[in-house]
């Protein structure tokens, strides 16, 4: 518990979007009780009907109401459930909406320190799970397990007003079910799942690594080998996911003896509370009926909840990421066309105590010179463009267009540069409509 408070402690993702749609999501959560109501009462009716049909009625008006409650809850039932997939989807591709944009925005705005810092398949890792998991996080745990709450304390106070003694029996029954359950799985099915996904992230990694030095393995001659790497860490997921299917039938098939147990408790509480005359035997059936839609509301609380530690993962890694909107108030224009570029004692190193790659660079351009960098890899071309642009930022020093700090001009850097990348990314249309991008204005001429 500790642990699962830390993580959402100084959270910026998942709380504030809680706060932002707190309507969508109360009636999210009420359209989902009310379709676990309806599958329930539609059962409890239903027992009642039959007990009293069967008692043979002198008239067709004496289960009249029991018929037209059976209709009522028949149709509620798909139609609640119709209307809460809509509104709890609609709540989290709104959600997911604002997620993709404030990643985005991260990204950009550390677009060459994230190249630097992680590999490829690390980038892609972040990129594909992350906010699907967020995502998953409200789906398969937030809703069913807030909605099964919900109905156990609907349900406990329903009986203890018949018999306090029985909806404390129920309370302990059903928290076996929406709690003890649920933790268990977290315990025993969490690690399994932590160790799944670790993998399968490495997996992303070796797998985008290898592919990219294909070349190499086939000039090695070593294609077995490329192809055992790739397999070892797919059978290694696939036992584990063996292990997790098995843990999850015994655990279901558990819920499933709970749920009995707590039918033949109602039978028996029934059978002495409702048999003081003929006609409130009725009830025996309707309270034992009703209990059957409350498994599907109530078993996949445990298979939701075993996958927090993914989703705390996810969590805690977005989280990591600056999401601080640039300041735009510092931002400028030239009011004068180019006219000098200029480099003013620029010191400049990767990581803390690392090999300087600039120490006191002094450089001038003025409009119209023309200036070629030489010299072999890892000597500082690229850095050195990236530190006039802007994507990195010097230890020291300045880098001024007009005497202005580059840094205040990224606003219309599309204005001020023309960059040709060593590695350009071509769109999936035509040469023309690749060329035009700079332009969108331009005529073919």
């Amino acid at each position: 518990m500790k642990d699962f408070l830390a993580t959402f402690k100084n959270d910026t993702w998942v709380m504030p979007y809680l706060r932002k749609y707190k309507k969508l999501l109360a009636l999210t959560l009420f359209l989902g009780l009310m379709t676990f109501f309806c599958g329930s009462a539609l059962m409890f009716n239903s027992g009642y009907l039959i007990s009293k049909a069967a008692r043979h009625p002198y008239n067709i008006l004496m289960i009249y109401v029991p018929i037209v409650l059976t209709r009522a809850f028949g149709i509620g039932r798909p139609a609640f459930r119709y209307a809460e997939r809509i509104t709890s989807h609609n709540w989290v591709l709104r959600i997911v909406s604002d997620f993709r944009k404030k990643l985005y925005q991260s990204v950009a705005k550390h677009a060459v320190a994230i190249r630097q810092n992680f590999q490829t398949g690390d980038v892609l890792s972040i990129l594909a799970d992350d906010i699907d998991h967020i995502e998953n996080l409200y789906l398969r745990t937030v809703f069913p397990t807030v909605i099964a709450w919900l109905m156990t304390l609907v349900i406990v106070i329903g009986l203890g007003y018949f018999s306090w003694w029985s909806g404390l029996l129920m309370l302990l029954m059903l928290g076996l079910v929406v709690v003890v359950m649920p933790l268990w799985s977290v315990l025993l099915n969490g690690a399994r799942e932590s160790r799944s996904r670790q993998i399968q992230q490495g997996f992303y990694t070796q797998l985008t690594d290898s592919v990219m030095g294909l070349g190499d393995w086939l000039i090695a001659g070593r294609q077995t080998d490329f192809y055992e790497r790739q397999t070892q860490p797919i059978e290694a997921i696939a036992a584990l996911r063996k292990q997790d299917h098995r843990f999850q039938w015994w655990r279901d098939f558990t819920i499933q003896i709970i749920f009995g147990v707590i039918c033949l408790a109602l039978l028996i509480w029934s059978s002495f509370y409702w048999t003081t005359n003929a006609a409130s035997s009725n009830w025996i059936a309707a309270f034992v009926l009703s209990v059957f839609p409350l498994v599907d509301a109530m078993q996949s609380v445990s298979q939701g909840v075993s996958e927090w530690p993914s989703y705390q993962r996810s969590i805690k890694r977005v989280n990591a990421l600056d999401t601080t909107p640039e300041d735009e108030h510092d931002q400028t224009v030239l009011t004068e066309p180019f006219q000098v570029l200029r480099i003013a004692d620029l010191d400049f190193k990767y990581a803390e105590g690392g090999h300087a790659i600039f120490d006191g660079l002094n450089l001038t351009l003025k409009a119209g010179e023309k200036l070629a960098l030489l010299g072999p890899s890892g000597t500082g071309k690229s850095t050195l463009l990236k530190l006039i642009l802007g994507d990195l930022t010097p230890d020291s020093g300045t880098v001024q267009l007009n005497d202005v700090p580059i840094t205040r001009l990224q606003n219309e850097r599309a204005q001020l540069f023309g960059v040709l990348d060593q590695q350009p990314y071509l769109f999936n249309t035509t040469i023309m409509n690749n060329v035009r991008m700079g332009n969108l204005q331009a005529t073919d001429e």
